[in-house]
Formats: C-alpha cells, sequence, structure tokens
C-alpha cells in the first residue's frame, strides 16, 4: 500500500483493500476518508466493507465519493469540515490518490481567498 504524507494531519493512496485498513490502523491512522465512488473499478472494496473493516480497528470511515472531471462544492465542503474537526492522521483514498490530492488542495486553497473561494463561494 502506498500512502503520500500531504501534511502531519493527512495522507493520500490508491485504492485500498480490507487488508489494507488493518495496516492503516498499525501506523496509526485514526480516520480514513473514501474519496473512490463504489464500483469505479472491478473488485474494489465498496466503501461498506472499508467501513466495517475500519470499524473493528478503531477507525471512523467518512465517504465523500468524487468522480472523475470536475469536483463539486459539497465535495470540497465536506473534505474542509473533515479537515479542520478530525484529529489525524487521517488517510484519503481514490483510484490513484490524486483526487483526494486535489480535493486537499481545494480545501486548504478555500481559506485562501484564491480561486476555489470564488468559485466555490
Amino acid at each position: 500500500m502506498n500512502a503520500r504524507k500531504l501534511s502531519d494531519q493527512l495522507s493520500v493512496g490508491p485504492a485500498i483493500t480490507i487488508k489494507d485498513v488493518k495496516t492503516l490502523a498499525g501506523n496509526g491512522f485514526k480516520h480514513i476518508i473514501c474519496n473512490l465512488p463504489d464500483g469505479e473499478i472491478a473488485n474494489q472494496a465498496i466503501f461498506s466493507q472499508i467501513k466495517k473493516a475500519a470499524k473493528k480497528e478503531g477507525i471512523e470511515a467518512y465517504y465523500i465519493p468524487v468522480r472523475h472531471g470536475p469536483m463539486n462544492a459539497d465535495n470540497v465542503a465536506k473534505m474542509k469540515e473533515y479537515l479542520d474537526t478530525l484529529e489525524g492522521p487521517i488517510f484519503a483514498y481514490c483510484r490513484s490518490g490524486n483526487r483526494s490530492t486535489m480535493l486537499y488542495k481545494a480545501a486548504n486553497r478555500g481559506e485562501g481567498g484564491g480561486f476555489f473561494k470564488r468559485l466555490f463561494g
């Protein structure tokens, strides 16, 4: 399992398996954010399976599915809410980790009054 650290609070990576949840717990992650819509890739663990496995490991799991194409304001707002309220470390994943990275960046840019702040209000 690949994890790329974006901040002290958040790491991102590609789609995870049920087995990976145990690894994440062993590495001290307290929360998982799934940005991968159910059924996007063959044989993926759907969110309800990840959530159930996470609960067994003492990790909370959250679902913010981001489809291919532009993310929407609700995706950004929900990610920002979680980043502002959850105590890390947090692991977010999607198909490759790119959408999770972009969502993180969009949520953080909103504070600075930049492009995403103007776009999403």
